[in-house]
């Protein structure tokens, strides 16, 4: 008897346990049926736990894989969403190859400043640029020195075209090689697609530079001249680039959020314009075109903040534009070249707010000596 009591203690024990873990007892008896109830209860709430779990798990594939089908394109509109992106940097090529911000009312400072030389009376440059530069340059040479000050584009000028032109071969090669030949969620998987998206990044680093007008570094008239001055200007850059490191990095982690992305390379267009809304420029900023003798220029009257304000405006409409295109997809597959082709205005503005920025300082005024004593 003991041993039968022992043993059948054992096993109600034995089934209290296993009810309590898993709810699936067929024992009877008060203790039994407590522990059933009780163990019910948590496997019912596990189990809901693991429903909810999962269902949360194929929602989200669930909008992934929506996301992905609702732009799913032809090879044809594919490629022309790679056709599509080269124009801006054949654009910034040539304008730097051609010289195009070296501006023809910097030319004609340089110039007038030569004259004023030739005539005994020295050379008064003005803003940001030492007396002795064309001296300097007309004494030992054009050829020489012409190469020692670098007869290259201020550095902002510089950095928005190389974050242009560093983007470009990466989203050509995704749109033109790869796309076409991609599945739905395989697209966002693949690595050419997540290079295109980090270059995104990588230029918005640039621009970032650009707009601020440079690290304060004595980078032509813009240096020095964003909200609170060099100092805060280089603040401003690196506090950019930190951030769009960290967006790189969720673009090349295992699972893609294409949401998450979006709304952080939308931060980083927000930030990389924002100094257009609150920075001065030189006050010998050229605001408008005009002929070289009646160009309108900033007189520190307010009209310079007037000028940024401005180009932020374009841009943001042109961002929105394309933005609209790129989020509704009205033109269906075709959407994303339309995207493309508003975006092909941003640059244009933006080398010739720059150039007209520079156009007085002494980078450009130091490029313009050469390139008239070249010419002699």
């Amino acid at each position: 008897m003991l041993w039968r009591w022992s043993w059948g203690y054992q096993s109600l024990s034995s089934s209290s346990s296993c009810c309590t873990s898993t709810g699936t007892s067929t024992s009877t008896g008060i203790i039994t049926s407590s522990s059933s109830k009780t163990g019910g209860t948590s496997s019912g709430t596990s189990t809901s736990s693991t429903s909810t779990s999962t269902s949360t798990i194929v929602s989200v594939n669930d909008s992934i894989k929506y996301y992905a089908d609702q732009r799913s394109m032809t090879t044809l509109q594919e490629k022309m969403n790679a056709l599509t992106i080269l124009p801006s940097g054949l654009f910034c090529l040539y304008y730097l190859i051609m010289g195009k911000w070296l501006l023809p009312e910097t030319l004609y400072k340089a110039s007038q400043l030569i004259a004023t030389a030739s005539d005994g009376r020295g050379v008064g440059v003005g803003v940001g640029t030492t007396s002795s530069t064309f001296t300097t340059i007309a004494a030992a040479g054009a050829a020489e020195t012409c190469l020692n000050w670098k007869f290259f584009p201020p550095p902002t000028i510089l950095a928005l075209c190389l974050g242009i032109i560093v983007h470009c071969p990466c989203s050509f090669l995704y749109h033109w090689k790869y796309a076409p030949y991609l599945q739905s969620q395989q697209r966002l998987q693949h690595w050419s697609r997540r290079l295109d998206h980090s270059a995104i990044h990588v230029c918005s680093m640039f621009w970032s530079y650009a707009l601020s007008g440079g690290a304060g570094a004595g980078a032509g008239a813009g240096a020095g001249a964003g909200a609170g001055g060099g100092g805060n200007n280089l603040s401003f850059v690196l506090f950019n680039v930190m951030y769009n490191i960290d967006c790189i990095r969720y673009h090349w982690q295992p699972k893609v959020v294409p949401k998450r992305n979006q709304v952080r390379i939308l931060i980083s267009m927000l930030m990389y314009t924002l100094p257009l809304l609150v920075q001065s420029p030189p006050d010998d900023t050229i605001l408008i075109d005009g002929t070289a003798d009646t160009a309108d220029i900033d007189d520190g009257d307010g009209d310079g903040k007037f000028f940024l304000r401005l180009v932020f405006f374009k841009l943001w409409t042109l961002f929105a534009v394309a933005l609209w295109l790129f989020a509704v997809y009205p033109l269906k597959g075709w959407s994303h070249s339309a995207f493309h082709a508003v975006m092909l205005a941003i640059p244009p503005i933006l080398l010739d707010a720059i150039s007209k920025k520079e156009a007085n300082g002494k980078w450009a005024l130091s490029a313009a000596f050469c390139a008239l004593a070249r010419e002699e």
